[in-house]
């Protein structure tokens, strides 16, 4: 995933907390309401607010998960030259990928 996606991904998943929150708020107020019916004098806890819920359920920033790819990237880029450097390459594929067709080149 590119940092650009990790960006578009951290945006998703806020948003989805936030709609998460409400029906959680919305499952809580249901039950509190058939308490209350139950027992008038039922005094029920008070839940977090929107913003409070969503910082103590925040996803990662997008410096770490930059970061996190950029290291993640380092250690394999330097795997794959110590791979590059001991395969011996038998059969080639050119890959065409404007009418998405492989062909064997011929040595």
């Amino acid at each position: 995933m590119s940092p650009n996606g990790l960006s578009s991904a951290l945006t998703c998943i806020r948003r989805r907390r936030q709609t998460r929150y409400y029906k959680l708020y919305t499952l809580f107020a249901d039950r509190i309401r058939r308490i209350r019916n139950g027992n008038t004098e039922y005094v029920a806890p008070t839940p977090p607010s929107c913003s409070q819920y969503c910082s103590d359920n925040a996803p990662p920033t997008s410096n770490s998960l930059t970061a996190q790819w950029l290291e993640w990237t380092s250690i394999y880029s330097s795997l794959c030259e110590v791979l590059i450097q001991h395969l011996k390459v038998r059969r080639a594929l050119r890959i065409d990928h404007s009418v998405k067709f492989c062909k064997k080149l011929k040595n």
